[in-house]
């Protein structure tokens, strides 16, 4: 039951953050996907386990670093769905 609990509020503080980059205007498009997929995820990993020393916790800080990382990508595959799906919701009214 604790994975569960997990995982359901891991999708639910995911799709909240993608509504929140939504509602910032922030782009999956161009040099927005590389950057929002793989660079920022990067950086919140080493922030948390390097720089906010992390690795002092062993597995445990490496688990947090590494899901703080997974949320942020996860968050920015949402924003992507999203859009794609608004324009091709767009694209079909225009025909």
């Amino acid at each position: 039951m604790l994975l569960e609990q997990y995982f359901n509020k891991f999708n639910q503080y995911t799709t909240r953050l993608a509504v929140e980059y939504s509602e910032r205007n922030e782009s999956m498009k161009g040099y927005h996907i590389p950057t929002n997929l793989f660079l920022r995820p990067s950086y919140w990993f080493f922030k948390k386990y390097l720089f906010g020393r992390g690795y002092r916790d062993g597995l445990r800080g490496f688990f947090i670093s590494y899901s703080s990382a997974l949320t942020i990508f996860i968050s920015y595959l949402k924003l992507w769905q999203n859009q794609s799906k608004t324009e091709h919701i767009e694209s079909t009214k225009i025909r």
